[in-house]
């Protein structure tokens, strides 16, 4: 009887110590074409803050991507890892040019896909590489901070 309980266990022990991120499993893995990109973006969701979108303080963090490669960004929150924790330190606001980047990999089911993301630049300011989540547009953009697998990151949805 005790030995039908050890494969139950150590399937559980895997499940519970084995990292797995919601977000990684979630990445765009084929190149969205520009056309796909382009819109306005806005915050909606972020886990960096208990607060939620209040920790935004009444502003709307918001990315446009223009079809002539132009890209906006506006209150864009510089988040900083504070020990455990997140907290906003400044916010961003420019113009710049955009561009879809390769921003590494990952595996799923034993093979390694590219993983597709953003970048907007201007000569002095840069907001990181935001990546793509979904399959098929309208994808979102996810700002990862910290530890990969730890999920904590902010979202940005395509409007309408």
């Amino acid at each position: 009887m005790k030995k039908s309980f050890i494969p139950l266990f150590a399937m559980l022990l895997t499940l519970c110590c084995c990292p797995y991120s919601l977000i990684a499993n979630d990445l765009t893995t084929q190149k969205p074409s520009d056309l796909e990109i382009v819109g306005t973006y806005r915050v909606t969701a972020q886990n960096l803050d208990t607060n939620g979108l209040k920790a935004f303080q009444n502003r709307q963090p918001q990315l446009i991507f223009n079809v002539d490669g132009s890209c906006v960004v506006s209150d864009f929150p510089v988040w900083e890892e504070n020990t455990s924790s997140f907290k906003i330190n400044a916010w961003l606001s420019f113009d710049g040019k955009w561009a879809i980047v390769n921003d590494g990999s990952v595996r799923r089911g034993g093979k390694t896909y590219d993983v597709w993301g953003i970048r907007c630049n201007s000569n002095i300011e840069t907001m990181g590489t935001g990546e793509f989540t979904g399959t098929k547009p309208p994808y979102d953009v996810v700002f990862i901070y910290g530890d990969p697998d730890s999920d904590n990151a902010m979202t940005f949805s395509k409007m309408p």
